[in-house]
């Protein structure tokens, strides 16, 4: 399954039920996995060389940065939703709603995955082993995965907006709504489905006198490292430059007047695209390479640097995604209107408090 795997046999013979057959062994060569022990490396064990290990403490600067980030991306995103839930105008848009989602899937990174990744490695002793075989099980392939498909039901939803609009319909309100609930609600719920069957599925069985080490079938971790990130990333890939391509031949006369201007979808496709398809990939890349590579050099630990390089990566990918908002016109409009109308009533305030000074002084 990846950094540390110990293969062992474990032999089952039939009993003897007098018919004149002898007991059958069967042989099982079955990955470990030690849930515990893999949840608790520290992402900053670097190494130089033949395994010589540069002196790190756990509690180190590289961890308040990633606890840093972790308040802001739950601050940042928590202050966007309730700003769209706030705003009458940006509620009752869809695609607004599924930014929501997509803010959802980031606040999962940031607020429980890097935390309890940062507890494991703190306090190693105290691992809780059914902890470790969730937090396994949605770091590495659910939180990915639906992240992936929020951002294509996005994708999805603008994509029909500009076909839409370049043909001058519009859809009738409860399609509209109704559309937007299952690209809010697919996204998990096909997630689910796909991973945690396949997950626990390739765990076989539990390995006596140990705390938290299973036997695992590791062909099934491959495909789902596989399909928790290929499938959804290549619809990506291909919908949002044709959203953004079909926004820009949207014709001038349009029948009605659309929320976003022409070329704005463009805009959103290309930078969400940029940043969910390739901020995830690193951390995919290096994962595939473990997972298919047979290494028992010591310079091949040098792979788990990069897994820690990816997941700065996915880190940095969902403290920057809120920034990223803006730039669609009816939430930086909101939020402009919002501040101006603060500047103008300060500035009312003001000129009063100076009126009623001068008539005092008078």
């Amino acid at each position: 399954m990846g950094e540390e795997k110990a293969t062992e046999m474990s032999t089952v013979a039939e009993p003897d039920e007098g018919n004149g057959t002898s007991p059958v062994e069967v042989s099982q060569h079955l990955d470990v996995y030690d849930f515990s022990k893999m949840s608790a490396v520290d992402w900053d064990k670097v190494y130089k060389g033949h395994m010589n290990q540069l002196l790190y403490t756990s509690w180190n600067g590289l961890n308040i940065a990633r606890l840093t980030l972790c308040i802001w991306i739950f601050a940042s995103h928590l202050a966007l939703v309730v700003f769209i839930l706030a705003k009458s105008r940006l509620r009752s848009q869809p695609k607004n709603l599924l930014i929501i989602n997509v803010s959802l899937t980031n606040v999962l990174l940031g607020v429980f995955l890097v935390p309890a990744k940062l507890h494991f490695i703190l306090a190693p002793v105290a691992t809780d082993c059914q902890l470790s075989v969730a937090w396994t099980m949605l770091n590495e392939y659910f939180q990915v995965c639906v992240s992936m498909l929020a951002v294509f039901g996005l994708v999805m939803e603008r994509l029909v907006y500009v076909f839409t609009a370049r043909r001058g319909m519009t859809l009738r309100r409860l399609a509209t709504w109704t559309n937007c609930a299952l690209y809010f609600l697919l996204p998990w719920a096909v997630a689910a489905l796909l991973v945690l069957p396949v997950f626990y599925e390739a765990l076989v069985e539990r390995v006596q006198d140990e705390t938290c080490a299973w036997r695992v079938r590791d062909n099934y971790f491959l495909i789902l490292q596989i399909l928790s990130f290929v499938p959804a990333a290549t619809a990506v890939f291909f919908t949002a430059p044709l959203a953004g391509l079909w926004d820009c031949l949207r014709s001038r006369e349009c029948h009605y007047t659309p929320s976003t201007p022409r070329g704005e979808s463009l805009a959103i496709a290309v930078l969400v695209s940029v940043l969910a398809v390739f901020c995830e990939t690193p951390y995919f890349v290096v994962r595939m390479i473990i997972m298919c590579m047979e290494c028992n050099h010591p310079h091949c630990q040098r792979f788990n640097e990069g897994l820690t390089d990816g997941m700065w990566v996915r880190i940095a990918k969902a403290a920057v995604m809120p920034f990223i908002w803006l730039v669609y016109s009816d939430i930086r409009d909101a939020m402009l209107c919002r501040l101006h109308y603060k500047k103008v009533k300060n500035e009312s305030a003001a000129d009063e408090d100076d009126y009623r000074l001068m008539n005092t002084q008078m």
